[in-house]
């Protein structure tokens, strides 16, 4: 539990680290590569979760936020900042209670897909809880911490 804890953490801080790089384009040629490798060490993270759940004492909760990163329809981009924003709040509110796991569905890699076969997700943005609720509309994080209790 607590390596995944420190595992997510350090994955979640260089994330937010590329992401204001991104913002200020200095990493625009190797962003996208950067974005799979972050996107496949979330994608083992959650496996390493889904595998341990239940074999741990005091289990921690899993929270990963499926979305779309090339996406061009502005409505969605929107959606989607609002998701993270959201999600944000959460994993500042809940600290090490929860892991927060952003994971861009488009990143094309296999064992994301192998996992996404349990879920029936039609359309990204979506919020899976504790690998078991899946959540496609959210309005707020009393929204969210309802599912997590």
């Amino acid at each position: 539990k607590k390596e995944n804890i420190l595992f997510a953490n350090r994955i979640y801080e260089e994330a937010k680290l590329l992401s204001k790089y991104e913002k200020s384009e200095k990493l625009s040629e190797s962003s996208e590569f950067a974005h799979k490798r972050y996107d496949l060490m979330r994608t083992l993270l959650w496996i390493n979760t889904i595998k341990t759940n239940g074999k741990c004492e005091n289990e921690i909760s899993t929270v990963v936020y499926l979305y779309e990163l090339k996406t061009e329809d502005l409505a969605k981009k929107a959606t989607q900042n609002v998701w993270s924003k959201i999600l944000t709040d959460l994993k500042e509110q809940k600290g090490d209670e929860i892991l927060l796991i952003p994971i861009a569905t488009d990143s094309d890699t296999a064992s994301l897909k192998a996992i996404l076969e349990n879920y029936s997700v039609e359309k990204y943005p979506v919020v899976i809880i504790n690998n078991k609720e899946v959540i496609s509309e959210l309005s707020g994080v009393e929204n969210l911490v309802e599912f997590l209790e």
